[in-house]
């Protein structure tokens, strides 16, 4: 393991926590579009993502969206004041599109071997 981790191979090793359990059952993927894609633009948005504990993911994709980001959230009302945070607030953002997680059939991370 030492090996691994000296190597870069292990990133990091991370406990995997049922969501629910702590309080965080609603999941959500959002889809946006930002309207200037310059650096300074990303950054501005990677700096209010990294400090919100509901952003559990948040990738700058390519195809017909700028980003992809994955919320654990309380409930439907911190999904509000989010979205209002995020999105609403920001004239960056174009749209954005959420999808409420019903169920999941497969939650792994990492690459397979």
């Amino acid at each position: 393991m030492a090996k691994l981790r000296q190597s870069g191979i292990i990133r990091k090793t991370v406990v995997v926590i049922d969501p629910a359990s702590v309080g965080r059952p609603l999941c959500a993927v959002i889809n946006l579009e930002f309207h200037r894609h310059g650096n300074q633009f990303r950054q501005d948005f990677i700096r209010k993502v990294r400090d919100l504990d509901a952003v559990r993911q948040c990738h700058v994709v390519t195809g017909e969206v700028t980003g992809v980001m994955i919320l654990q959230m309380r409930d439907m009302a911190e999904y509000t004041a989010l979205c209002e945070t995020l999105f609403d607030a920001d004239d960056n953002i174009v749209w954005y599109r959420t999808y409420i997680i019903t169920e999941t059939l497969k939650d792994e991370m990492g690459p397979a071997f």
